[in-house]
């Protein structure tokens, strides 16, 4: 018992929140799921909050029709205009959330309104490293 207590004071200090998912309250547990692959590739807070105010996480999310009839599809809601050869091809939650990771990660979050309105949504998360 007393070597086991040895390790734990070991490790406890080592462990650390910030590989811990952000959870979403009042949600699902599908929509947790997601939550958790996206902080999976990013541990952004910043990209999690703007995945949330672009679509809540809704793998499905479908806009109505922008002013130019272009639409915007799925979590991060790529516009069809500029990304209809991947919005075309029906990716699952997996996939769609790669693809948005690379187009954050080019533009800097900057190409996605969500980005530039994420902090009116962190309530509705609890963050570990923060």
């Amino acid at each position: 018992m007393k070597k086991l207590l040895i390790l734990l004071l070991i490790l406890i200090p080592n462990i650390t929140f910030a590989s811990w998912a952000p959870l979403k309250k009042n949600t699902t547990p599908e929509i947790q799921e997601v939550i958790n692959y996206a902080w999976h590739i990013s541990q952004d807070p910043a990209w999690i909050l703007t995945l949330e105010r672009e679509s809540g996480f809704y793998p499905d999310a479908i806009s109505q029709s922008n002013a130019d009839g272009s639409r915007d599809y799925y979590i991060c809601q790529l516009n069809s205009r500029y990304h209809w050869e991947f919005i075309k091809t029906k990716p699952n939650w997996k996939q769609q959330l790669h693809y948005c990771a690379e187009v954050y990660s080019r533009s800097g979050g900057k190409s996605f309104y969500g980005y530039f309105v994420r902090n009116t949504v962190k309530n509705r998360f609890i963050f570990f490293n923060n």
